[in-house]
C-alpha cells in the first residue's frame, strides 16, 4: 500500500507541475471560481475563511487535487492561529470519538487509528495527512456522521424505530424531531430514486446524514469553536443539506462553502453555477485515487 501511495504521489505531483507549465500562459492547474462563475483568487477564499464561523469543503472522495487543496486550505487556516478550531470529517462517525479522543491524547500513534476504528479504505492516501496535519497544530479532530447502521434503520423502517434505541446510541443521533424539506433540490432528486428502491424513506435518510453532521458542527459552534467541516459536494452543495440544517440549528451562523467541478474548459457550466461560494475547477482528467 505504501509502494502504491507513493507512487501514485509522484504521479500527481508529476500532472500538477507538468499542468501548471501548460497552463501558465494563460491559466492554472485549477480555475478558482466565485458563485456566478467569474474568476476569483485565493486571497478572497481565505478572506472570506476567516470572516465565517464554519467551512464546508464539499469534495469528491477519490479526488487527488480535491485532498491536495484542502490541505493547503487548512494550512492557511491555522497559519496564524489554531487555537478555537475544529476540524470536523463526515468520513468519521460519531460512534468512532473516542478512538479520535485516544489518538489525540497520544495513547496511540496516527499510523495505529485503522487497528482502533474503522476507516474508509482510501484513508491512508487521502485523509490520514489532515489528521496529522490537525494534530500538528493542536486541533480537535471531530467525527460528524451518523453511523451508518442507523442511517440504514432509518432507511429500513422509520424514525420510530430510533426512538426505541437506548439514550446511549441516540446520543450518536440528532433529535428526532428534525424537519425535511423535500422541495429542496438536493432532495427533490433522491425522491425518484426512493420509489426505484426498497427502503421507503431514503431522502429521510439522507436527511438524518446532514441533520446530524449539521448538529456535530453546531455542537463545536457551542463550545467557541471555528469549524472546518470536511464532506462529500453533495451534503453542502446549492447552501443545501448540511447548511440548511446548520441554519435550523443555529440561523445567522456566518458559512463559506467550496465545492469541486471537473470539466474541461474554463467558462463554468451553467448547472454548476451557485454550487458553492467558490468553485475550484479541475480538468476532467486529473488522476484519482481509485476508480468509483
Amino acid at each position: 500500500m505504501k509502494i502504491v501511495k507513493q507512487i501514485l504521489s509522484i504521479f500527481c505531483l508529476f500532472y500538477l507541475l507538468n499542468t501548471t507549465v501548460v497552463y501558465s500562459q494563460n491559466s492554472e492547474a485549477y480555475l478558482l471560481l466565485n458563485a456566478k462563475g467569474k474568476k476569483s483568487s485565493l486571497k478572497k477564499l481565505t478572506k472570506q475563511m476567516n470572516q465565517s464561523d464554519v467551512i464546508f469543503f464539499g469534495e469528491e472522495h477519490n479526488c487527488v487535487m480535491a485532498h491536495w487543496l484542502t490541505k493547503q486550505l487548512l494550512l492557511e487556516w491555522t497559519k496564524t492561529d489554531s487555537l478555537n478550531k475544529s476540524f470536523v470529517l463526515e468520513m468519521f462517525e460519531r460512534d468512532q470519538q473516542s478512538s479520535l479522543d485516544s489518538l489525540i491524547q497520544g495513547k496511540f500513534e496516527l499510523k495505529d487509528l485503522p487497528k482502533h476504528t474503522a476507516t474508509w479504505s482510501n484513508y491512508e492516501m487521502d485523509y490520514s495527512p489532515f489528521l496529522e496535519l490537525a494534530l500538528q497544530k493542536k486541533m480537535p479532530i471531530v467525527a460528524s456522521n451518523i453511523p451508518r447502521k442507523y442511517a440504514s434503520l432509518m432507511f429500513k423502517q422509520n424514525r420510530d424505530s430510533l426512538k426505541a434505541l437506548p439514550q446511549e446510541e441516540r446520543n450518536y443521533i440528532c433529535p428526532l424531531d428534525f424537519p425535511v424539506d423535500r422541495e429542496l433540490s438536493q432532495y427533490k432528486q433522491l425522491i425518484e430514486m426512493e420509489q426505484h428502491m426498497s427502503g421507503k424513506n431514503f431522502v429521510e435518510a439522507q436527511a438524518i446524514k446532514d441533520a446530524t453532521m449539521a448538529e456535530s458542527v453546531f455542537k463545536e459552534l457551542e463550545k467557541g469553536n471555528k469549524v472546518f467541516h470536511l464532506n462529500g459536494s453533495y451534503h453542502s452543495d446549492f447552501q443545501q443539506s448540511i447548511l440548511w440544517y446548520l441554519e435550523y440549528y443555529k440561523p445567522g451562523t456566518k458559512t463559506v462553502s467550496i465545492s469541486i467541478v471537473r470539466q474541461d474548459g474554463k467558462k463554468l457550466c451553467q448547472e454548476m453555477k451557485g454550487k458553492a461560494d467558490f468553485i475550484f475547477v479541475i480538468p476532467a482528467d486529473f488522476p484519482v485515487s481509485y476508480e468509483n
